[in-house]
């Protein structure tokens, strides 16, 4: 008995639920949304007019005679407010009299010389003079000047630094650094 697997059916054919089920699951939040929506709008109109309805001032016609109040109990009703005496105040009299002395011996907080931090970069310790010569010529050709310092170790060995500065603010030394970087010049520290 042969049997035909290239149209292999597996007899009854399963309905597609999951685009129905995509649709119902979309929608979903969208009613809950509406109806938190209208259930809130609902209770903001009732405390609205019971609030409202607390608000309405009533009319007392009692005291009226022929449409006016008499002048007698409109004076009974509201008594005339006290004008305020004249307040004295001592604190103008203390003021007049009243001396300030500032010693002139002691120093200020303020007067004390400000320490202005200042900081350097470095952009290369080299052992030949002409290897830190060929970075100052680079570093000249990005717009900015160094100078070379020559140290000397106690072992003897000397280095050439290629240093620029000295910069009053760590951000001016660092807006420098990264243009070197952006013409092609990296490895710079600043201290």
């Amino acid at each position: 008995m042969s049997r035909d697997f290239a149209k292999k059916t597996t007899g009854k054919k399963q309905p597609r639920k999951k685009k129905k089920a995509a649709k119902e699951s979309a929608s979903a939040p969208i009613k809950w949304l509406f109806a938190g929506l209208l259930l809130g709008v609902s209770i903001a109109i009732l405390v609205y007019f019971q609030l409202a309805g607390n608000k309405i001032p009533e009319i007392d016609n009692s005291e009226k005679i022929n449409g006016q109040e008499s002048k007698l109990e409109q004076k009974e009703k509201y008594p005339a407010v006290a004008e305020p005496a004249e307040a004295e105040y001592e604190f103008w009299e203390l003021l007049k009299n009243k001396q300030v002395e500032v010693p002139q011996d002691k120093e200020m907080p303020g007067n004390k010389p400000v320490k202005v931090q200042k900081y350097i970069m470095q952009c290369g310790s080299f052992k030949k003079n002409t290897m830190a010569q060929a970075l100052k010529a680079k570093i000249a050709l990005a717009g900015f000047q160094a100078s070379i310092h020559k140290t000397q170790e106690k072992d003897g060995f000397a280095w050439h630094r290629v240093v620029l500065g000295p910069y009053t603010s760590k951000r001016k030394a660092e807006s420098d650094r990264h243009r070197l970087n952006s013409n092609g010049i990296s490895g710079c520290r600043i201290w």
